[in-house]
């Protein structure tokens, strides 16, 4: 298993919390999508820490959008996720876009606070994630109002399977417990 170390060294971070954070990521990605996140993080890495983009950023090269760095780095962060996206001809699945981006937020934060000095707590990252998340449904044509209810129909359906499943369940243990299927009634109407 990976050192804190051993991670800082890969990603070239050093914020624990930010670190940490990744790795958390990266043992959610699902493996059929694990090497669509990695190319989508390096591409976004590739285009805000190249020499030849690196001017670009928001951050670099207007020193007033640090004064917001929720804000900032949310609108980059999901800008360049969209344009990812949008490079990717829209085929890449909101799984490799949402930890995509999050890990790049990480990667931005942690160079604001190394590369600018600028403070980064567990509220500054918070606050970041949900509005770069926010962002990026906007993008996609998601309200906020149709995720939850997708949420609450996903959680529905699982509870409607959970409940026919523990009723099948229990006819199968009556079954078992008498040796045979239960006897149908075959008398008619009196």
């Amino acid at each position: 298993m990976a050192t804190m170390q051993d991670t800082a060294k890969k990603t070239g971070m050093t914020n624990e919390m930010l670190i940490q954070i990744q790795k958390n990521i990266e043992s959610k990605v699902s493996p059929e999508n694990k090497q669509r996140y990695e190319k989508t993080v390096l591409a976004a890495e590739t285009l805000m820490f190249d020499p030849k983009t690196h001017q670009n950023m928001e951050l670099v090269k207007n020193p007033d959008s640090q004064s917001n760095l929720v804000e900032t780095v949310s609108k980059g962060v999901s800008g360049l996720m969209w344009l990812l996206y949008q490079q990717s001809k829209k085929s890449l699945p909101a799984e490799v876009l949402i930890y995509a981006g999050t890990t790049t937020i990480c990667k931005v934060l942690d160079f604001a606070e190394r590369g600018l000095r600028l403070p980064v707590t567990p509220e500054i990252i918070s606050q970041t994630t949900k509005r770069t998340t926010d962002r990026l449904f906007d993008h996609m044509g998601i309200t906020p109002e149709q995720l939850k209810a997708a949420i609450t129909q996903g959680k529905q359906e699982i509870e409607d399977y959970q409940q026919h499943g523990k009723y099948v369940d229990d006819k199968m243990q009556a079954v078992k417990a008498k040796g045979k299927a239960p006897a149908q009634s075959n008398k008619r109407g009196k």
